[in-house]
């Protein structure tokens, strides 16, 4: 596949599948990416005037986002014992209103 052929679907709207218009197209916070702004101006299409954002290098190429290793996904949590969890978190005691 071609990097023409990538940019040309990196600017179809996800929805109806027309190319979108180039609002902004500025450098990134890194020197070697660029950030294309699209807009979908399908009247029709449930993504009108939504906006997307491409990002490509200084080739032209796509940059995609493996979903494996996105920033914003945390690591599971670890398991905790019971002895942990009582030691974390010890049961309140709470008085019954009628025993005062």
């Amino acid at each position: 596949m071609s990097t023409e052929t990538t940019l040309q679907t990196a600017r179809k709207c996800p929805k109806c599948n027309n190319e979108g218009e180039l609002i902004v197209k500025e450098r990134t916070t890194n020197p070697k990416l660029t950030g294309h702004v699209y807009q979908c101006n399908n009247k029709v299409c449930p993504w009108y005037t939504t906006r997307w954002v491409v990002t490509v290098d200084d080739e032209d190429h796509v940059q995609t986002r493996d979903p494996g290793h996105d920033p914003k996904r945390f690591p599971p949590l670890p398991t905790i014992t019971e002895a942990q969890r009582q030691r974390l978190l010890p049961s309140a005691t709470i008085k019954d209103e009628a025993e005062e």
